[in-house]
Formats: C-alpha cells, structure tokens, sequence
C-alpha cells in the first residue's frame, strides 16, 4: 500500500514495517546518565550564580508582563527562576 494512498500517519505506516528493538541498559549506562544529569544541573546553577554576581543588572519581575520576543537558546531556568541574557519587552 502506498502511502500517500493510506489514511495512516506517517508514523503508523512506517511502523507497519519496522520491527522493535529490544535492547537492556546496563547498570553502567544508568550511573553514567545519573552523572551527566548531576554535572549539567551543576553548570547550570554555577551560570546562574555566576549572572547575578556579575549582573549590572538584576530585574525581577512579580505578576504578568508582555514579552515581545527572547533567545531561547541563552535561557537558564532554575525553579521559577530564569535567567537570560536578553530580553525584549
């Protein structure tokens, strides 16, 4: 059956001729993710710490604001707490 000719969605169909991989994790694998989860929470409060004692700075809003735009990739959230770089309002 062709595709383009089915109902299905893409994944339905392509499913239709994959067959599961079944694959175990190691206790390896699960102390080496608990690793890199604890370093990444690390980096980020340590770049958090590091923005409020450097920060010329330090805006902290209470209630709603119109945001009009902001880069999601220089985002640093923590709790309720965000900290970024740039931010247009």
């Amino acid at each position: 059956m062709d595709f383009m000719q089915s109902e299905l969605t893409l994944y339905a169909y392509v499913k239709q001729f994959v067959e599961p991989v079944q694959k175990s994790i190691n206790n390896l694998e699960i102390a080496d993710a608990k690793r890199l989860i604890h370093l990444i929470f690390q980096k980020r409060d340590e770049k958090i710490d590091k923005a409020l004692q450097k920060a010329r700075y330090v805006l902290n809003i209470y209630g709603a604001i119109r945001i009009t735009g902001i880069d999601p990739m220089n985002i640093t959230a923590r709790g309720k707490k965000c900290c970024m770089k740039i931010l247009y309002v």
